[in-house]
């Protein structure tokens, strides 16, 4: 529909249903266009919680998911759409609290506080999709807290690696213009992964056979630990399928009180 609000003050919860057992595929689904939803909490999630599919000029202003009901509880998903706004609000989550998916463009999150116990703070694409000239295009991530990191570590070589920053480029898809500006960690220990990205490809079915992605400009700007524990906290490491799908313009400005570089692999000089 067009011109839709779910406004609070209320709250949805999913606290009676298992883990994929609701009443639907995900809690709360939204497709359209000029969408505002304002002052709500969603509780307990049975899957993926907050689903913004296909929607253009979109508000998310002073929500609060509580999850943690169980795995696969993704806080917001924003899928195929454009034009998307979240802030003000707080995110604690098993699975990743941010999850652009397919194809996301003109994305602002700013003024957020998120806090994932198992997977990542932000985890953009593995599910993507190249449909006519779309990308993961023009996204900010501002002035935002991140409470906790996962307490289990996975390596960040790993598909399923637990991160802050997660970018994972496959089925042809472009990402470009990506900034993560004012990012402040509350708390991180040794084995904790800053940013990872990949160009790889997956075995989903819609995917097209050994089609990786592309990343092209990502800047981590303004970011900050209060504490940090071992010399092997707050890794990056950035690993590109090959020449055809390289990983381009990742510059850090004003980074401090992190660790080591973890890896920066390529089987060809196409990463800089």
């Amino acid at each position: 529909g067009t011109n839709m609000v779910v406004r609070g003050r209320g709250a949805i919860s999913g606290m009676c249903w298992g883990h994929l057992k609701g009443p639907g595929t995900y809690m709360v689904r939204l497709r359209g266009s000029h969408i505002t939803v304002r002052d709500v909490a969603f509780i307990g999630a049975w899957s993926w919680c907050l689903v913004l599919d296909r929607t253009e000029n979109v508000l998310v202003d002073n929500v609060k998911i509580l999850g943690c009901h169980v795995i696969n509880d993704d806080g917001i998903d924003i899928c195929r759409s454009s034009n998307v706004t979240i802030r003000n609000s707080f995110i604690r989550t098993l699975d990743d609290t941010i999850a652009p998916k397919w194809w996301c463009e003109n994305l602002l999150v700013e003024r957020c506080i998120l806090w994932p116990d198992v997977a990542n703070a932000v985890r953009l694409g593995y599910e993507c999709a190249d449909e006519d000239g779309h990308a993961f295009r023009n996204h900010v991530y501002r002035d935002i807290d991140v409470l906790h990191l996962p307490l289990s570590k996975r390596p960040p070589e790993k598909t399923w690696a637990h991160c802050a920053i997660y970018i994972q480029a496959s089925n042809d898809a472009l990402f470009e213009n990506l900034i993560f500006d004012d990012i402040r960690f509350d708390e991180i220990e040794s084995g904790d992964v800053l940013l990872n990205v990949k160009t790889f490809t997956t075995s989903w079915p819609w995917n097209k056979p050994d089609a990786a992605g592309r990343v092209r400009g990502c800047i981590l700007r303004n970011i900050h630990a209060a504490h940090q524990f071992g010399d092997d906290a707050m890794l990056v490491h950035l690993e590109a399928k090959d020449a055809a799908h390289p990983i381009e313009g990742v510059a850090f400005e004003d980074v401090s009180g992190y660790g080591r570089i973890s890896t920066m692999r390529t089987s060809v000089p196409a990463m800089r």
